[in-house]
């Protein structure tokens, strides 16, 4: 997960974003749910974002610190 964090720093978001679906998502709920959402935004991937953003939601709605919802921006 920390190399998909690196490759977001980088600007490689694809490259991220391959790294993120394959770590799974109970390791860190709040960071990956940011991550994951995040990349796909900023690939332009949009509605797959949202998307995912409300799956992430209904699995672990408490979204500690908001780091989810804050994607949907």
């Amino acid at each position: 997960m920390r190399l998909g964090v690196i490759h977001m720093c980088r600007g490689q978001y694809q490259e991220a974003f391959e790294i993120f679906i394959r770590t799974p998502l109970e390791q860190n709920p709040a960071l990956l749910g940011f991550c994951k959402p995040n990349a796909l935004f900023r690939l332009g991937r949009t509605e797959e974002a949202s998307a995912l953003v409300e799956q992430v939601l209904k699995t672990y709605p408490k979204d500690q610190g908001g780091a989810v919802t804050s994607v949907k921006g």
